[in-house]
């Protein structure tokens, strides 16, 4: 059931679910080639079961792989898959991680700053907004990064 209000204009405005649970986190149904579900819940889910981590600053020696990839980058972070194992490895690293319930997905993604400040990520709807020109300037753009601001916000990277 999603909540509806009226504008101003008296135009009804769809907020989404009234209630956010696991059974509605957002994917991309590829039957109806949309995404579907709130990317606020998957974002959370991301942070819940401790999914993203500081890989370091982009002068570490250990990440030259990923600036030869990011060459603008100045920060970066890995968004480790939704899955039932207990670690995963990515560039030569292994991540402890907590077990989702079900294999959600498999893929890490890596999102890093820019000399601008702003975020990029290198998942597929990042990328498609990118490509578009949608990308909103400051904003989360994908559950990846809503999922790093919403971990800075909780502190989870202490330096």
């Amino acid at each position: 059931m999603c909540v509806t209000i009226k504008s101003f204009d008296n135009r009804e405005i769809i907020l989404g679910p009234a209630e956010i649970t696991e059974d509605n986190v957002q994917y991309y149904c590829r039957h109806t080639k949309e995404l579907k579900h709130s990317q606020i819940s998957k974002a959370l889910k991301f942070v819940r079961f401790n999914c993203i981590r500081y890989l370091g600053r982009s002068d570490n020696p250990m990440l030259e792989k990923l600036k030869d990839l990011y060459p603008d980058a100045k920060h970066f972070f890995i968004c480790l898959p939704l899955n039932t194992k207990t670690y995963h490895n990515a560039f030569g690293l292994t991540f402890n991680k907590m077990p989702y319930t079900n294999d959600y997905n498999s893929s890490e993604y890596i999102i890093y700053k820019t000399p601008d400040g702003t975020f990029e990520c290198n998942c597929q709807g990042f990328q498609s907004k990118k490509r578009k020109g949608e990308i909103i300037i400051e904003g989360s753009n994908c559950s990846h990064i809503l999922a790093l601001f919403y971990s800075f916000k909780l502190k989870r990277f202490q330096q």
